[in-house]
């Protein structure tokens, strides 16, 4: 099914898998945008059953493509960006949900900053009301990066479509992170403005497999420790600092309460200087982990 406008402003990217429970709500939030000139492009990533166009909003805006077997977030956005005819591309993960200024706020942005700035995101707050850091992104986003990838941006980033032609679309070898690898090739080449307002419903949601989420990491290392250590051998320890991070992050969420505090303990000897939101986040996870023990 094709999209009935012939240049929109906007092409919404929506990728899902087996998520139908949430999907209405995430397509509901961005045909409710102000901004009205968009497209918005589903991609059933091989769901069991397959989407039909029964469980969507009826609008002529929305854009359903399917492939008939899972092929994995990156799959499913890069089809979404191959298929899009907005001047931007915006992401919006299937469970979560816009503010209705969200992409009038990122659009208005972007045509104030030059093409240098080929991104935008947005802050975001959680489905139970807290607000998640303020997006600071600074002039050096590699730099940013190298602390891991707390941006959201499968739901918050809009991006030029342009962007996609200069860098290529998303590492279809990830399962999981691939967002955190195209940011850090994005980053050489163009900065990334941030709309400071929490427009962004993120929902709680799980991770994937620790054994895709382990192979994504051992990727990550293998594509970027070369030409961050480059920067510096400084840039080097924080980025392995945030990689055994991730690698604690999987530990914890397996169970084994152990493991992450030993991965933990070497992310932090790598590089103790992370700042007191890090410290508030895992203090909040020690908590959680030692109440079934009370």
């Amino acid at each position: 099914m094709e999209s009935t406008l012939a240049q929109p402003v906007v092409s919404v990217v929506i990728p899902v898998f087996n998520r139908y429970d949430s999907l209405s709500a995430a397509v509901a939030s961005a045909l409710a945008q102000t901004e009205r000139d968009i497209e918005v492009i589903v991609v059933d990533d091989g769901s069991t059953p397959p989407l039909t166009r029964d469980r969507l909003p009826d609008d002529p805006r929305v854009v359903v493509l399917t492939h008939e077997r899972n092929a994995g977030a990156a799959a499913a956005r890069n089809t979404g960006i191959k298929n899009a005819k907005g001047d931007f591309i915006a992401f919006l993960d299937s469970d979560d949900r816009w503010d209705s200024q969200k992409l009038t706020a990122q659009v208005a942005l972007m045509r104030r900053e030059p093409a240098a700035i080929g991104g935008c995101i947005t802050g975001f707050r959680s489905a139970d009301g807290v607000v998640g850091e303020l997006p600071k992104v600074g002039p050096d986003l590699t730099a940013r990066l190298l602390l891991g990838c707390n941006l959201n941006p499968g739901t918050t980033l809009l991006c030029r479509r342009d962007v996609f032609d200069a860098i290529g679309v998303f590492d279809e070898h990830y399962a999981r992170l691939e967002d955190w690898d195209w940011l850090l090739r994005f980053a050489p080449h163009f900065g990334l403005a941030a709309v400071p307002e929490p427009l962004v419903v993120i929902s709680p949601s799980g991770s994937g497999t620790g054994a895709g989420t382990r192979a994504a990491l051992r990727r990550l290392k293998e594509t970027h420790l070369g030409p961050i250590r480059k920067r510096s051998w400084r840039a080097a320890w924080i980025f392995r600092s945030s990689l055994a991070l991730e690698h604690a992050a999987i530990h914890y969420r397996e169970g084994h309460y152990g493991l992450a505090c030993l991965r933990l303990l070497q992310s932090l000897l790598m590089y103790p200087l992370r700042d007191r939101a890090f410290a508030r986040r895992m203090l909040s996870r020690a908590r959680s982990a030692l109440a079934p023990a009370r």
